[in-house]
């Protein structure tokens, strides 16, 4: 199978959920996945975007049920994010992590 065929696959999977989401959100998901208990400042700096764009994008993930949100004990000014289940059946339904 093709490089091509094989992100067709990739993209009707993650049609096939019925969640639209960006790729910036999709990469931000695929971050959060990979890095448990990123903030917003660091997935910020990460994607390089401004913090707006994650707080936005954090507002769907909450309704979707996609991300944890935990106040940090030691600095009440970071947040820290995780995927929930939900959040990861998402990204292995979609084909980007098994």
């Amino acid at each position: 199978m093709s490089i091509a065929e094989e992100n067709l696959d990739r993209l009707k999977k993650v049609l096939d959920t019925g969640v639209e989401l960006t790729d910036r959100q999709k990469a931000m998901l695929l971050l959060f996945y990979l890095r448990p208990n990123s903030t917003v400042r660091g997935t910020a700096k990460d994607l390089n975007v401004r913090k707006p764009v994650v707080s936005r994008s954090l507002v769907t993930f909450k309704r979707l049920g996609f991300v944890r949100r935990r106040m940090d004990p030691h600095d009440g000014r970071n947040v820290f994010l995780s995927l929930t289940i939900t959040g990861r059946n998402y990204l292995e339904q979609a084909g980007f992590i098994e």
